[in-house]
C-alpha cells in the first residue's frame, strides 16, 4: 500500500482566488443560519418531552407501560442533547476563536473536534478510542488554527479508514474501523497521534487533500510539523518556550 502523498512532498503554500475567499466567507455566514435554525426545533423537542414525560408519570398508565414510554423518551432526549451539543460546537467554530497569547491546550482540541466529528466517525462505523494525558498539552499555536489543524488530520484518518476497509469482509471491516487517538507530551511539545489497524487496500480517497495540505503548511510555519503513513498521522505541535 503506497503512503500518503505527503509523506515526502514539499509544502507549498496554495493561494487562493478572490472567488474560493468569497465562498469561504459566504459558508462561515451559512453554516452559521442553519446552526441557528436547527437549535430552534431541537429546542422544540426538549421541550415536547419533558411536558410528555410529566404527563406520563402522574397518568393512570400501569407501570409496564410507563416505563416503555418513559424509556424511549429518554433515548430521544439523549439523541437531541448530543445534536445540540454537536450545534453548538459548529457556532462556536464558526465565530472562530478570540486570537489571543495565551497558550493553547491541545486536549481541549481534541475534545472540541470530536464534539464536532464524533457522529461523523460514529455513523460509518468507525469505533473511536481515546488516550488523552491527564496533564496540560500546552502549545504556541493559536485556538483557530490547532482546531482546523485537528479537524483536517480527523477527517483525513476517517477518509483513509472507511476507503481501505470498503472491499474487505464485513467482520474483518469492523475489527478495522478503529482511531485511536493519543495526546502526550513529548519533549516539552504536544503530540497528538490517530493511528488505526493497517489492511490492505490500493490507494487513498480523502475528500479534501487541499485541506489536509494547507493544515500540514500551517503547522510547519509556526515550527511543528505532521508525520503521514497509511494507518497513522502524527502532529507534532511546537511547544511553549
Amino acid at each position: 500500500m503506497p503512503d500518503s502523498p505527503f509523506a515526502s512532498a514539499p509544502l507549498s503554500r496554495p493561494s487562493l482566488s478572490a472567488a474560493e475567499i468569497l465562498r469561504l466567507k459566504a459558508l462561515k455566514e451559512a453554516v452559521g443560519g442553519f446552526a441557528h435554525e436547527l437549535s430552534q426545533p431541537l429546542n422544540a423537542l426538549m421541550i415536547a418531552s419533558q411536558v410528555i414525560k410529566m404527563v406520563v408519570e402522574k397518568s393512570a398508565l400501569s407501570q409496564s407501560e410507563r416505563s416503555f414510554i418513559l424509556q424511549r423518551l429518554d433515548i430521544v432526549t439523549t439523541q437531541v442533547r448530543k445534536a445540540s451539543n454537536t450545534i453548538d460546537a459548529m457556532r462556536t467554530f464558526v465565530r472562530g476563536a478570540a486570537q489571543t497569547n495565551d497558550a493553547t491546550d491541545v486536549r481541549e482540541v481534541v475534545d472540541f473536534t470530536l464534539s464536532l466529528m464524533g457522529q461523523q466517525l460514529s455513523a460509518r462505523g468507525i469505533r473511536l478510542v481515546r488516550n488523552i494525558a491527564d496533564y496540560p498539552l500546552l502549545t504556541r499555536l493559536n485556538r483557530a488554527a490547532s482546531e482546523c489543524i485537528m479537524i483536517a488530520a480527523t477527517a483525513y484518518a476517517r477518509d483513509l479508514i472507511e476507503t481501505q476497509t470498503k472491499e474487505i469482509d464485513e467482520a474483518a471491516s469492523e475489527d478495522s474501523r478503529v482511531l485511536e487517538i493519543d495526546a502526550v507530551l513529548v519533549e516539552k511539545s504536544p503530540c497528538i497521534h490517530l493511528h488505526w489497524p493497517k489492511v490492505r487496500g490500493e490507494g487513498f480517497k480523502v475528500s479534501d487533500e487541499a485541506a489536509f495540505h494547507e493544515a500540514c503548511v500551517v503547522m510547519a510555519d509556526a515550527g511543528g510539523k505532521i508525520d503521514i503513513t497509511s494507518s497513522e498521522l502524527t502532529l507534532w505541535f511546537p511547544g511553549v518556550e
